[in-house]
């Protein structure tokens, strides 16, 4: 269910790539009515110089979600207020999203969403945090984050990106992708890079050992990675492959170290 494209940076003040690498994302809270989250995607597209990287424009989109006993609603909320530190919605359309007041902020020395959310409780001091197993519960083995390399005897070189992958307390996995294009104009000598912070991959099925995901793209052609864990747990190996094997791959790595 898609119905919204929320957020322009020229109105909201540009975020830095590095801040939107810790912004972007899942962001949940649990209630007695289920799981309750807003999924955060950006593009922001450079241009560098001699160095100095100005940012050229950027985009975002807030995805929010509700989640009970295996069964999600979800949309793509506008309008909504976003930059470094704010996010602020008021929503009151009559879809299967339930209406809600959100008013957060975004503490970065703790590293989660602080304030309030009607859906979460009617309190000044809700928190949103990543998704995280219950108390007790060993995580997925492929819980983490990844950063991506291409192989050695690839003939193309992917660019460059890195996977995050988390547990929520009802014991599914959300996934992420955070990856970088880059060009340059020797005549200009002006470098444009298009970064892309936090693609929203489903997961279509995971084990202890191996995962499949696939590329959420509302038109164009979807993509599917299967990968396989290694024995010491430290590195995934798979490919990406078109959905109909129409597509070629997607530009993104095949293999992945973990951060420790």
């Amino acid at each position: 269910m898609t119905f919204a494209v929320l957020w322009s940076a020229v109105a909201a003040g540009q975020i830095p790539v590095h801040d939107l690498q810790h912004l972007v994302g899942p962001w949940e809270c649990r209630t007695p009515s289920g799981i309750h989250g807003v999924f955060i995607t950006a593009t922001t597209l450079l241009t560098e110089k001699s160095g100095q990287q100005d940012i050229t424009s950027q985009s975002a989109d807030i995805r929010v979600y509700e989640r009970q006993g295996g069964q999600e609603h979800w949309g793509y909320i506008s309008p909504a207020r976003f930059d470094s530190r704010r996010l602020i919605i008021h929503f009151k359309d009559g879809t299967d999203l339930s209406p809600f007041d959100l008013d957060l902020k975004f503490d970065p020395a703790v590293q989660r969403w602080v304030g309030f959310w009607s859906l979460c409780g009617k309190t000044e001091d809700v928190i949103l945090d990543r998704p995280r197993p219950r108390e007790g519960v060993a995580p997925n083995p492929l819980v983490g984050d990844w950063d991506g390399y291409s192989a050695p005897t690839a003939s193309f070189r992917s660019a460059p990106g890195t996977l995050h992958i988390r547990q929520g307390y009802d014991g599914g996995l959300t996934a992420w992708l955070d990856r970088t294009f880059s060009r340059y104009d020797p005549r200009l000598q002006l470098a444009g890079i298009d970064q892309r912070n936090g693609e929203h991959l489903r997961v279509l099925s995971a084990t202890q050992g191996a995962i499949v995901l696939a590329t959420v793209n509302s038109i164009g052609v979807s993509y599917q990675y299967e990968g396989m864990l290694s024995g010491d747990g430290k590195s995934i190996v798979g490919e990406w492959r078109s959905v109909g094997g129409m597509g070629g791959t997607l530009n993104a790595p095949t293999r992945y170290r973990l951060v420790d």
